[in-house]
C-alpha cells in the first residue's frame, strides 16, 4: 500500500512538472488581476527552487516540510534508510536557501 502511494506521488511530480500551467480562453473573466508583491516573488522563488530539485530530493523536501512527515517516517515510506533521507532533506533545504539567498542578493 505504502509503495503504491509513492509510487503515486512520483507520477503525480511528474506529469505536473512536465505540464505548463494553461487557461482555458473563455475563464478569462473569472480571472482576478494579481498584483505582484513580494510574497508572490518569493512564493514564485521558492516554487522554481523545489521544482528544479532532483526527483528523490524534492519527494524528501516536500514530504518533510510540506506534507509535516519526520524522517523516520519517509524513510519507512520510501524504503530508504533514516541517514539517507535526512541527507536527501538537508541538501534539498541547502539548494532551496541558495536559491532564496541568491534572489535577495540579485544573482539569478
Amino acid at each position: 500500500m505504502v509503495t503504491i502511494c509513492r509510487r503515486r506521488i512520483i507520477d503525480s511530480l511528474r506529469n505536473n512538472s512536465s505540464k505548463p500551467d494553461t487557461v482555458d480562453v473563455n475563464d478569462f473573466d473569472n480571472i482576478r488581476t494579481v498584483v505582484p508583491d513580494e510574497s508572490f516573488e518569493i512564493n514564485s522563488i521558492l516554487n522554481r527552487a523545489i521544482d528544479s530539485l532532483e526527483l528523490v530530493y524534492k519527494e524528501a523536501f516536500i514530504m518533510n516540510k510540506i506534507n509535516g512527515l519526520n524522517i523516520n517516517e519517509i524513510a519507512e515510506i520510501t524504503g530508504e534508510t533514516y541517514d539517507c533521507i535526512k541527507k536527501r532533506v538537508y541538501r534539498a533545504s541547502e539548494k532551496v536557501k541558495t536559491a532564496v539567498k541568491n534572489y535577495i542578493n540579485g544573482v539569478e
